[in-house]
């Protein structure tokens, strides 16, 4: 059973002052023997230095999300480096700058208001896979060659036009229309459809980009599943913020056997191809990350914004406002000349509109299905009965 330990507390400012904030995200698969351990000392190395966030500890290894002055954050990568253990010897430890303090309200939302520390089955929750089978690591220069040229190395096979876009939940870019293009090439993103919706990679053309629009990413091995011939015979490419899901999402597409070996994935995620590519290479608009950051651009700014309103569809790619789905609580991007009539359904509290009125203006995320769609309307029949109960 999973422990929680969590510590509020308020970052050190006397050193941090003068040389600035960074976030640090980082994991790493490894037997960890004793698990409870190993987060006691994760706990006690992080109150050391100051560092808050998300920790998450398992016997399969590490998964960190800490905030901190830079100098503290130095601190902990060397500490891990120089563990007797070696457990961290290869780690990828991306450090990257942000502004201190964050906004009360995201801060607490995000989790990087407080330490802490976990106990975990998984370090990501997917469904239970041999990580051995997890797919080779390509640099992000390696990545982007891939992706230029078509094709993994010298393996080319017979032309394809790409898959069909079939079946519900399944948004597929393919590069030109017609004629032949090289051995079949996908660029698969395992990330929530709320991430996709800002940012994504636009491969050149020739080679196919599918984005599962999965709510959460327990949910995409059912997608692959329904979706095995779309990949079946490619070389699939797949990305995520940092790497850590794709360990696993690898791993679980070539348990399917043969015809699903050719898999790959991003080492670093995102974080490290705009490290190599300042102008975003082949990513469009920004990262979405899990901190009080929210998304973070390519260093040199693009003009177009990918993402959408979902109520005036209008351009717009800012999750600060915290907008939810009512039905299962998925990020929605809601501009603000949209935001202030559907300010109601954050708590059901009914101000300002009747529940007539908040029944004709929910909000509902594209992914939700008819069932949740009812499970909404019963929440919304409940509270009526609750209205009327305390009437009489």
């Amino acid at each position: 059973m999973a422990s929680t330990e969590t510590i509020t507390g308020t970052m050190p400012t006397s050193e941090a002052e003068s040389e600035g904030y960074g976030v640090l995200l980082y994991y790493q698969y490894v037997d960890v023997p004793d698990d409870v351990a190993a987060a006691d000392w994760m706990r006690r190395i992080c109150e050391e230095q100051g560092l808050l966030g998300r920790v998450r500890v398992s016997k399969q290894g590490f998964n960190v999300t800490v905030a901190g002055s830079t100098t503290a954050l130095h601190k902990h990568i060397s500490s891990l480096s120089h563990h007797p253990s070696g457990w961290f010897a290869q780690t990828d430890f991306k450090l990257e700058p942000c502004d201190w303090p964050p906004e009360p309200r995201i801060a607490r939302e995000c989790k990087v208001d407080s330490l802490s520390v976990r106990v975990v089955k998984e370090l990501v929750t997917l469904c239970p896979v041999d990580l051995s089978l997890t797919g080779d690591h390509l640099s992000p220069a390696e990545f982007h060659r891939c992706m230029v040229e078509g094709r993994r190395g010298e393996n080319q096979g017979e032309d394809w036009r790409g898959a069909r876009n079939k079946g519900r939940g399944l948004r597929k870019i393919s590069g030109r229309r017609g004629g032949p293009v090289p051995r079949g090439m996908v660029v698969l993103d395992t990330r929530n459809v709320y991430e996709t919706r800002i940012g994504r990679f636009v491969p050149p053309e020739g080679v196919a980009f599918i984005d599962p629009c999965i709510r959460q990413f327990s949910d995409l091995p059912a997608w692959v599943d329904r979706h095995e011939e779309e990949l079946k015979n490619k070389t699939v490419l797949m990305y995520c913020t940092g790497g850590v899901r794709c360990e696993s999402a690898t791993a679980y597409l070539r348990s399917k056997g043969p015809g699903f070996q050719d898999v790959v994935q991003l080492s670093g995620g995102i974080v490290r191809y705009l490290e190599a590519f300042p102008d975003g290479g082949f990513f469009r608009g920004k990262n979405f990350v899990f901190d009080h950051r929210l998304a973070v651009p390519p260093a040199a700014p693009q003009q177009a914004t990918i993402g959408a309103c979902c109520l005036c569809e209008k351009p717009f790619d800012d999750y600060s406002g915290r907008k939810r789905c009512v039905a299962c609580r998925m990020l929605l991007l809601v501009c603000p000349s949209c935001s202030e009539p559907q300010q109601p359904f954050d708590d059901y509290s009914g101000r300002n509109l009747c529940v007539a009125c908040r029944m004709l203006l929910l909000l509902v995320c594209p992914s939700c299905s008819e069932t949740q769609v009812r499970l909404v309307y019963g929440r919304m029949l409940m509270y009526v009965c609750v209205l009327l109960s305390k009437a009489v």
